[in-house]
């Protein structure tokens, strides 16, 4: 991680609650999505730092329809298709490390919402446990879960075989930049 980096990290670390909650939804906005904290059938949340779904966004999900043709039905005909769907996610600006809490938290309210993708964006990165439970949970395949920490983005690395409405990466690295500057 660059100097610059770190700084532009230390000053999001040192931001007030509201502050970072207003860098969260603004990430989330630049994305195209909407950071409203939607739960279904739960009351309104707290706070943040739980782990919960901080927002939502509209990703493309390639879907194999199979169907048969009219009057020829040991016939099949396979087509994959793209179709709107949506990815949480979970933003952590805190000096704490996103930890396997954090992420049973969000996993378990992406289940209950039936979203299958989620992206965890985090200023101190995910904690051992955390990384070593994501990357169980990829492998078993009902969930695609994906981690950028703040300086990935700054410095342009990352990689997401996701399709967004807006280019990931380039709206990422100008909400941030944009908040810092103002």
């Amino acid at each position: 991680m660059s100097k610059l980096s770190k700084k532009l990290i230390e000053q999001l670390l040192d931001c007030s609650s509201k502050e970072k909650e207003e860098i969260g939804n603004t990430i989330v906005r630049a994305l195209g999505g909407n950071p409203q904290k939607i739960a279904s059938k739960l009351p309104k949340r707290k706070g943040n730092q739980d782990g919960g779904i901080d927002g939502r966004i509209v990703i493309y999900s390639e879907i194999l329809v199979t169907y048969s043709r009219p009057n020829k039905k040991e016939l099949y005909c396979d087509e994959i298709k793209k179709v709107k769907d949506t990815a949480a996610f979970n933003i952590k600006i805190e000096r704490e490390k996103f930890d396997r809490k954090n992420l049973a938290t969000f996993i378990h309210d992406m289940d209950r919402e039936q979203i299958f993708s989620g992206i965890i964006v985090s200023a101190s990165g995910l904690s051992q446990d955390a990384d070593s439970e994501l990357n169980r949970i990829n492998e078993e395949g009902k969930f695609k879960l994906y981690h950028f920490s703040i300086a990935d983005i700054l410095t342009g690395d990352i990689i997401c075989d996701l399709e967004f409405e807006d280019d990931l990466q380039d709206s990422m690295q100008n909400s941030i930049r944009n908040h810092i500057n103002s």
